[in-house]
C-alpha cells in the first residue's frame, strides 16, 4: 500500500549497482564493459546530487558534515580497515601480489591516508574498492562552497571543474581530488534536477519509444567515444563522453519512472553502499574457489560470458544479504528511507514518521494549499518520513505531492464522519505506516482520526481546526469538542476559530497553539509570457483597472455582495474589469446574477487556475467579502504580491489587517460600504502603492513557510516529549 519515497531512485541505483559489478567481471567482453563504463560512475554522482536538499545547501559545515560527510568517511573508515586486513592475506596468498606482513601493512596504511591509495603509485587498497568515498566526500564539499555563489560564478567554477579534472587524469592526487573534481558538474546536476519539478515532469512523461531512442543513440556514443574510466578522468571524446551519458542517465530516469516500487529493488538500492566497496573482494574469493577446481579449463573465467553473469549474480545476492546483518553493528550505513529489518529500536525525535490525513486532494481549497506550502518545506527534512492519506479521492494536489517524492495512500471511501468503514480503512492504513503523529486538518478528517486511533497506542493525534462552527450543528459542535479535548494537540489558524472552539464546541483546554496559514511562494510565481496569454485571452490591453478576488463558489464568501456594489461602481467607472478566479456549484448562479445585473462585458470567470500568481499580478485591488472567513489564504497571498485589500471585518482577516494601514476592512454584508472602498482605491493611487507595501511587510514578518515549517515541527518534537 505504501510507496517508497522517490521510487525511482532505487531502480537507478539498483541497475547502477548491478553494472558495477559486472563491469568488474573479465568475462563480458570490452563491448559490454565500454558501454557500462560510458555512464554507471556519472549515474551515482548525479543521484547524490539529487539527494542534496535546498536545506543542506544552507547549512553550516557543522551540520552539513554531520548529515552528509560523516556517513561517507565512516564508511571509508570501516571498509579501509577491511581493506588494509585483506591486502595483508592477500600478500600472503597470492602469487601476483607477494609481499611481508609488514611490508603489505605499511603499503595498505599509505594507501588508506592517502585516500583509496592511486592507480599510478605502487601502494593500493586491492581488492576494496574505495575511490568512490573520498573522491564524493571533497566534491560535496566543493559543491557546497559553489552553491554559495552567484548563478554565473556556479556555472563558470562548474565548467572549471570539469575542465580541471580532465586535464589531471594522468595526476595522482590525494583523495581522489581530480576524480572529485570530474564527478562536480555531476552532482551540480543532479541537485538541479531536484530543484526542477518541471524537469522532472518533462522526464517523467516520455514515452517508451523516445526512451529507447535515447538509450540506443547513448549508447552506440557512449561504446564509441564515451567515458572509458571516470576514476582516471578518461572521458573518451570529452564533450561526447559527457553529453552521452546525460543522455542516458535521463532515458534510465524516465524508465524508471514508470516502474512500480520493488522490495528486493529497494533492498539492492540500499545495500548499494555496501556492495560497491565489498564486491571486488567478494569477486576474487569466488574465482579463488572456482580455479581450484580442477574440471575448471586454464582461461575460462576471464572468458565465459556466463560465468560472469553468474558470479555477478552470486555476488549480489550474498552482499545483499549480509547487508542488513552489516548495519546491526555499523549502523551509519543504513537510512531513514531504507527498509533494513535489523535497524535499532525506532527513535521518533530523530527519524519522525508522519501521517496526514485529508478528506480529499482536489485543487485550490485552503486546507490544500495549507498542506502543499507545509510539505514543500518539511520535504528537506531530513528526519521526517512523510506520508499522505487521502480518504475519498485524490486530486491535483496529489500530482504535486508525487512530484515532491511524497508517499500517498487513497483509502477511495467516503469522507464523511459517519462512515465507518473509513475509519476502519484508516485503522489499517495508519497500522501499517505505524507513524509516530497523526495530523489531521478537517472536521471530518479529525473524527475518522481520533476513532482510528482508539485502536492504536504508538501514534500521537494532533487535530487542527480550520473552519468555524457557527454553521455546526449542536450534535456536531458536541462531537467535535469531545475530539478535540482528546487529542494530544490542538491547532488552530486563527483567534477568531479559537474562540468559537471555547464557546460553541466547549473546548476546555488550554493548550491550543494558533498556527497562521502560511502563503505559498511557489504557487505565486509569474512569469511574462503567462501574464501575457491571460491578456490576451481575456483581451485586457493593461489600461483597464482590475478589480479581483480569488474564492470557492460559496454562499458565506459574499459574491453576492461583491457583485452588488461593482454594479453600483461601474456605473460612474466604466473602463474597469472584475476578475472573478474560482470555481464551485454555485457559478452558474453567479453567471447568471452578472448577467442580470448588466455586468457580463465587464466580469470575467476564469475558473480555478494554475498559476494564480500570474492572475494576481494584473489586479490592481483585491476583494474579498465574505461574512466569514476562517483565515483567508487567498487574501495574504495578494498581500504578498503587494495588492492593496479590502476585506470585511471577521475571522482571520480582522487579526492580520489593520484598517488603514496594510488594507481596508469593511462591515460584512454591506455593498454600500463596499463599493465606497473600491471608490476610494480606485481614485488614490498613492494609498493603493502604500496599502500594499505595507501588506507585504506583513506577510514576510508572519506568513513565510519557512517559519510556518519551523512552528509545526516545533510543536510535533513538543507532542512525542510529552509536553
Amino acid at each position: 500500500m505504501v510507496t517508497h519515497r522517490y521510487n525511482w531512485i532505487d531502480w537507478v541505483k539498483a541497475l547502477g549497482i548491478i553494472l558495477v559489478v559486472v563491469g568488474h567481471c573479465p568475462g563480458i567482453g570490452e563491448g559490454l564493459r565500454n558501454w557500462i563504463y560510458s555512464f554507471h560512475m556519472p549515474l551515482f554522482f548525479v543521484i547524490s546530487g539529487f539527494l542534496l536538499s535546498k536545506k543542506n545547501v544552507h547549512q553550516s559545515w557543522k551540520e552539513f558534515y554531520s548529515n552528509r560527510l560523516s556517513k561517507l568517511l565512516y564508511g571509508y573508515l570501516l571498509f579501509g580497515v577491511i581493506g588494509v586486513a585483506a591486502f595483508i592475506v592477500l600478500s600472503q596468498v597470492s602469487q601476483s601480489v607477494q609481499l611481508p606482513p609488514i611490508v603489505a601493512l605499511v603499503s595498505g596504511c599509505k594507501a588508506f591516508l592517502y585516500g583509496s591509495g592511486s592507480l599510478h603509485l605502487e601502494w593500493r587498497l586491492y581488492p576494496l574498492v574505495l575511490w568512490f568515498f573520498p573522491a564524493l566526500i571533497v566534491s560535496l564539499m566543493l559543491f557546497k562552497v559553489i552553491r554559495g555563489l552567484g548563478v554565473k560564478a556556479q556555472f563558470g567554477l562548474v565548467f572549471l571543474s570539469a575542465l580541471a579534472g580532465y586535464l589531471l587524469k594522468s595526476q595522482s592526487l590525494p583523495w581522489e581530488v581530480e576524480s572529485a573534481l570530474a564527478a562536480l558538474p555531476f552532482i551540480y546536476l543532479g541537485h538541479i534536477f531536484r530543484l526542477r519539478s518541471d524537469w522532472q515532469n518533462l522526464v517523467g512523461k516520455l514515452g517508451m519509444p523516445m526512451i529507447v531512442m535515447l538509450i540506443v543513440g547513448a549508447s552506440w556514443l557512449g561504446v564509441n567515444y564515451g567515458i572509458r574510466d571516470f576514476r582516471s578522468s578518461d572521458f573518451g571524446v570529452p564533450v561526447i563522453g559527457i553529453l552521452s551519458s546525460c543522455v542516458m542517465l535521463v532515458a534510465l530516469i524516465a524508465l524508471a519512472m514508470k516502474l512500480p516500487s520493488s522490495r528486493i529493488v529497494t533492498n539492492l538500492s540500499a545495500a548499494s553502499i555496501f556492495i560497491f566497496p565489498m564486491h571486488v573482494l567478494m569477486l576474487v574469493a569466488i574465482d579463488s574457489l572456482v580455479k581450484r577446481m580442477s574440471f575448471i579449463p586454464e582461461g575460462f573465467i576471464d572468458s565465459s560470458f556466463l560465468y560472469a553473469i553468474v558470479e555477478s549474480c552470486v555476488t549480489i545476492v550474498v552482499l545483499t544479504l549480509a547487508y542488513p546483518f552489516f548495519t546491526r553493528f555499523f549502523s551509519f550505513l543504513g537510512g531513514k528511507s531504507l527498509r533494513v529489518r535489523s535497524q535499532k529500536k525506532h527513535n521518533p525525535l530523530k527519524n519522525m514518521k508522519i501521517a496526514y490525513v485529508m478528506p480529499y486532494t482536489y485543487w485550490g481549497g485552503g486546507l490544500q494549499m495549507n498542506r502543499l506550502t507545509l510539505l514543500q518545506e518539511l520535504v528537506d527534512y531530513e528526519d521526517l518520513d512523510i506520508t499522505i492519506i487521502v480518504l475519498e479521492y485524490s486530486g491535483k494536489t496529489s500530482q504535486l505531492f508525487k512530484e515532491m517524492g511524497l508517499k500517498e495512500v487513497c483509502l477511495k471511501r467516503k469522507a464523511k464522519f459517519i462512515y465507518p468503514r473509513t475509519s476502519y480503512a484508516l485503522y489499517k492504513a495508519l497500522k501499517e505506516i505505524d507513524p509516530d503523529i497523526i495530523h489531521t486538518g478537517n472536521v471530518d478528517a479529525d473524527i475518522h482520526g481520533y476513532l482510528a486511533t482508539r485502536f492504536l497506542t504508538k501514534p500521537k493525534l494532533v487535530v487542527e481546526e480550520i473552519g468555524s462552527a457557527q454553521d455546526r450543528k449542536p450534535i456536531m459542535r458536541k462531537i467535535c469538542g469531545y475530539v478535540y479535548q482528546r487529542a494530544d494537540k490542538v491547532l488552530c489558524v486563527s483567534p477568531d476559530i479559537l474562540e468559537d472552539m471555547k464557546e460553541l464546541q466547549g473546548l476546555k483546554r488550554e493548550d491550543v497553539s494558533l498556527t497562521y496559514n502560511p502563503v505559498n511562494l511557489t504557487h505565486l510565481k509569474t512569469t511574462a509570457d503567462a501574464v501575457q496569454r491571460i491578456c490576451t485571452t481575456y483581451k485586457l490591453n493593461g489600461e483597464e483597472f482590475l478589480f479581483g478576488i480569488v474564492s470557492r463558489f460559496e454562499l458565506f464568501k459574499g459574491h453576492t455582495y461583491l457583485f452588488e456594489a461593482y454594479e453600483n461602481f461601474v456605473k460612474k467607472h466604466k473602463n474597469t474589469k472584475l476578475l472573478v478566479i474560482g470555481d464551485g456549484p454555485l457559478k452558474a448562479d453567479f453567471i447568471a446574477e452578472v448577467s442580470q445585473r448588466g455586468l457580463s462585458d465587464n466580469v470575467i470567470f476564469t475558473g480555478m487556475v494554475d498559476g494564480v500568481g500570474d492572475y494576481l499580478s494584473l489586479i490592481d485591488v483585491f476583494v474579498h467579502p465574505s461574512t466569514k472567513e476562517p483565515f483567508g489564504i487567498s487574501i495574504i497571498e495578494a498581500m504578498y504580491m503587494e495588492k492593496a485589500v479590502i476585506s470585511t471585518s471577521v475571522g482571520g482577516p480582522k487579526n492580520y489587517i489593520q484598517n488603514g494601514q496594510n488594507g481596508v476592512l469593511v462591515e460584512p454584508r454591506n455593498s454600500n460600504e463596499l463599493a465606497t472602498a473600491m471608490t476610494e482605491l480606485y481614485e488614490d493611487s498613492e494609498k493603493r502603492i502604500t496599502l500594499g507595501e505595507c501588506a507585504k511587510k506583513t506577510v514576510v514578518e508572519r506568513f513565510l513557510p519557512a517559519n510556518y515549517a519551523r512552528e509545526i515541527y516545533s510543536i510535533y518534537q513538543s507532542v512525542l516529549r510529552g509536553e
